[in-house]
């Protein structure tokens, strides 16, 4: 394969990576305003694809689409940053991240988002996998980043990230702030989705400087 057709793929994996988030968002969005008495501020963003909820498979392909975005944001790393000699555990909990993100699309939860089902107790299972996997990963790609002249600037930023979700982690899982859980979870969400769009979004625009230059 030629550099040329590789700067060409990677955009392509950039552009999935870019979509995938902004999907995902609108529908909530959408389907928040459309469902009568839904809380931003209180509510799971997966109650909107709860078992029995109005529009659930709507929102349960917006996840599985943003699982799927996430699979390419990590092939578009590993491929794009790594090189075939680089550092590989940023990706990979990329890729686990994703796959379990699908998961979550594929089962939704039960109502409330409080486990009683089967179906219920693997989406809370595959949640509690796949999201700290992607909490974990701009930590990772920190260290990737420290060593490619490109990404140096990026390196402080995923840290950055990595840490406000991290914290919020804790402040999330807590009885304490459990009436705010909906806006927390949304903010740590939001940090990590921001970071993935400004990671493809400068790959993307390297692919394509480098495309113009072949």
């Amino acid at each position: 394969m030629s550099k040329n057709q590789s700067d060409r793929i990677l955009s392509a994996l950039a552009i999935g990576s870019i979509f995938g988030p902004i999907i995902f968002t609108f529908t909530v969005i959408v389907l928040a305003l459309i469902r009568p008495g839904y809380s931003h501020f209180i509510q799971l963003m997966s109650e909107l694809g709860e078992v029995g909820a109005p529009n659930a498979i709507i929102m349960n392909l917006a996840t599985a689409i943003l699982g799927i975005s996430i699979l390419l944001f990590a092939f578009m790393l590993y491929y794009g940053i790594s090189g075939n000699n680089g550092w590989r555990v940023g990706p990979v909990i990329l890729l686990i991240g994703g796959i379990f993100m699908i998961g979550g699309g594929i089962f939704p939860c039960d109502p409330g988002c409080v486990p009683v089902s089967f179906v219920g107790t693997v989406h809370e299972v595959v949640s509690m996998i796949g999201f700290p996997a992607v909490i974990f990963a701009p930590f990772a790609l920190s260290q990737q980043f420290k060593n490619s002249k490109l990404w140096q600037g990026y390196r402080m930023y995923s840290i950055v990230t990595g840490v406000l979700t991290a914290i919020l982690v804790p402040v999330y899982i807590s009885e304490v702030f459990k009436a705010w859980n909906g806006a927390i979870q949304r903010v740590m969400l939001g940090i990590l989705l921001l970071w993935m769009e400004i990671i493809s979004i400068n790959l993307l625009r390297i692919s394509k400087v480098r495309t113009l230059k072949a």
